[in-house]
């Protein structure tokens, strides 16, 4: 379950932003996540929930915005919104195309008292 390391991660960037701004406590974490970033989102929540017990984020909510793939058609340059890497334009049938969105992972915003 490589989401763990995930939300370990991401817990130690709002920690530092957190310390960087003389926080004393994290209340919510704001997330967008692509749904083609390989995240299951379900897991990640259960991750951070795991992970959040120390005084500084223990009762963190965490929001999490899923952004919708969107791909680019090298044959007729039309954007299309896209299930997966390889889904087939729906303008002209093409199958070459560039995922331009969908695979981001950030936070966002944090909010700290």
């Amino acid at each position: 379950m490589h989401e763990m390391s995930i939300a370990l991660s991401i817990l130690d960037i709002v920690k530092n932003e957190a310390e960087k701004a003389n926080s004393k406590k994290i209340t919510e974490i704001v997330m967008e996540i692509g749904n083609l970033a390989g995240v299951e989102i379900e897991a990640l929540e259960f991750a951070m929930k795991a992970c959040l017990t120390e005084d500084l984020v223990k009762d963190c909510a965490l929001k999490i915005k899923t952004i919708d793939a969107l791909s680019l058609c090298n044959d007729c340059l039309k954007e299309f919104e896209c299930e997966n890497l390889f889904s087939v334009c729906p303008h002209c049938g093409s199958y070459s195309s560039k995922l331009i969105k969908g695979q981001e992972m950030s936070v966002k915003s944090i909010v700290v008292d």
